[in-house]
């Protein structure tokens, strides 16, 4: 599950990196509107890392408390990585 959370986690950071750097080259990084795709880059990560680890996971019962933890993992890889390069 860790693995999961560090490669998605990791793919939600160069996701933000990415989304930022464009609209800072483009001069629109002020543009608080736009900051919503920040939100749609979030969500689609956590539920492409809880997806993947549905698939990996067949045979076994998957209940809530894994599915958040691994959400909360993900979240906190990306948002941090993130968080010290806007840093920098």
């Amino acid at each position: 599950m860790q693995n999961l959370a560090i490669r998605y986690g990791s793919m939600m950071f160069a996701g933000f990196t990415l989304f930022f750097l464009l609209m800072n080259a483009f001069g629109i990084a002020s543009n608080t509107n736009l900051r919503i795709f920040n939100f749609v880059i979030h969500i689609a990560f956590i539920y492409l890392a809880i997806k993947s680890y549905r698939e990996t996971h067949r045979d076994t019962f998957q209940n809530y408390a894994k599915g958040l933890v691994l959400g909360m993992y993900t979240s906190a890889i990306g948002v941090l990585g993130f968080t010290v390069f806007f840093s920098l």
